[in-house]
């Protein structure tokens, strides 16, 4: 009975596309986290906060690079459409990262400490070029996930991942500097745009008689013109709020406590950012295609939630009873204060893995423009959290107890949210049907 089951499970295609693509998470996770000891010992707290930082402010401005023109490549029936977006979303992005480069020759060293930043002034012109990386990246990714390539992209996964943090750790040897960690998270996003472009290039194929040319940007920038409208300031808003914490602590509390934050944030939110991104990338054009074929969406939605919630659950556990002694064990002494952080981290980020499949199914459900009101809220209640330790505590544990306890609501009201979404578009889609 049981090996019947798990005959039927891996004959579906869903299940099979999932695991080839957390089995290329699984890899990458693997490879950071043997690294990661080394790296902690090389680099302390304050230098891996300057990173951190760094991460962090960069993590909200590649939100805007190509105005979330990449996540619709996904959507259009026909292979010209999507081409389109792939250049749109080129175009945009090279224009923005040059007018950042532009801001920061002309007024960098004014206007980086106004974003509590002084410690990344000398750092700041490899913003743009990250900016500039990281969407090229996105924009090949999605190409894969059209063309359901989830082979590929989990290989990059496992490649990247090796390189990224094995030159950390070799060169920090030697030159245990802040520069360096930058420049190997450069490195790191240059070298996996190049292979994920490279495939993407290979595998794109316009159908014959289609001439690509014959799409006007313009009109296919119009058309999905609800991504740069609400989907992208309500990207940049959960950028903001999840990178907050780190910019906030460093300028609260020096940087030493944004390396603790940070570390906790790498160590924790690598799984659940890699397994969550995986079931996301394959979740969403799978729930597409339910809508266009009019399948049901609901069970859908709830059976990926559920398998996520009953993956995450257990590890996420143990790091809330054991965090402090598993962050001395595995990273130092000095990194005991992290665990701390990891006790309280560990409820939100098990919330955020399970919301995947909810936040995969906002385009297609077409409700952009609700997530961003919804953002705009959300963000504010994350910055107050924060805020709230430093005024009324001076503790950074207080401050992050508070803030992952209100990110733990958010994500459960958003889930409860888009499962009635889903029910109420399953009963549409029933009732025109017949």
């Amino acid at each position: 009975m049981f090996k019947k089951q798990l005959k039927r499970m891996w004959r579906n295609r869903l299940v099979k596309s999932v695991l080839v693509v957390i089995s290329g998470t699984a890899g990458a996770q693997a490879i950071s986290m043997v690294f990661i000891p080394f790296i902690t010992r090389i680099y302390g707290p304050e230098v891996y906060g300057i990173l951190g930082a760094f991460i962090a402010l960069t993590g909200v401005l590649t939100t805007l690079a190509a105005l979330a023109y990449p996540v619709a490549i996904v959507l259009p029936k026909s292979d010209r459409t999507a081409t389109a977006l792939v250049k749109l979303s080129l175009l945009i992005s090279a224009t923005i990262s040059l007018a950042v480069l532009g801001v920061l020759w002309l007024a960098g060293e004014w206007l980086m400490p106004k974003l509590g930043a002084s410690n990344l002034i000398e750092f700041m012109f490899f913003i743009p070029l990250v900016m500039f990386l990281t969407a090229c990246q996105d924009v090949a990714q999605q190409w894969l996930i059209r063309k359901k390539d989830f082979k590929n992209i989990a290989n990059i996964s496992i490649a990247c991942s090796f390189i990224n943090n094995g030159s950390k750790a070799l060169v920090g040897m030697f030159s245990p500097l802040a520069g360096i960690l930058i420049g190997a998270h450069a490195l790191a996003i240059g070298i996996r745009m190049a292979f994920t472009g490279y495939i993407g290039k290979k595998i794109a194929s316009i159908p014959n008689g289609e001439d690509q040319d014959n799409i006007s940007l313009k009109r296919v920038a119009c058309e999905y013109r609800d991504f740069p409208l609400y989907r992208a300031p309500q990207v940049v808003l959960n950028a903001a709020s999840q990178s907050l914490p780190v910019l906030m602590l460093a300028a609260f509390f020096g940087p030493a406590h944004a390396g603790y934050y940070a570390l906790t944030r790498t160590a924790l939110g690598l799984p659940a950012t890699l397994l969550g991104s995986s079931v996301q990338s394959v979740f969403y054009p799978h729930l597409n295609e339910a809508v266009l074929a009019k399948n049901k969406t609901l069970p859908l939605l709830i059976k990926s939630t559920v398998a996520l919630a009953s993956i995450g659950l257990w590890p996420f556990l143990i790091v809330i009873m054991f965090g402090p002694f598993l962050f001395e064990f595995v990273f130092g002494q000095e990194w005991q204060q992290a665990g701390q952080y990891a006790q309280w981290m560990s409820i939100w980020l098990f919330f955020f893995l399970i919301s995947r499949p909810v936040i995969s199914s906002i385009p297609v459900f077409r409700m952009q423009r609700w997530f961003l009101a919804y953002e705009v809220f959300s963000s504010f209640l994350r910055v107050v959290s924060i805020y709230y330790g430093f005024i009324y505590s001076t503790d950074a544990l207080v401050s992050i107890a508070v803030y992952s306890v209100v990110s733990s609501l958010i994500y459960i009201y958003l889930a409860i949210k888009f499962f009635f979404v889903a029910r109420e578009f399953d009963r549409e889609q029933v009732s025109n049907y017949a």
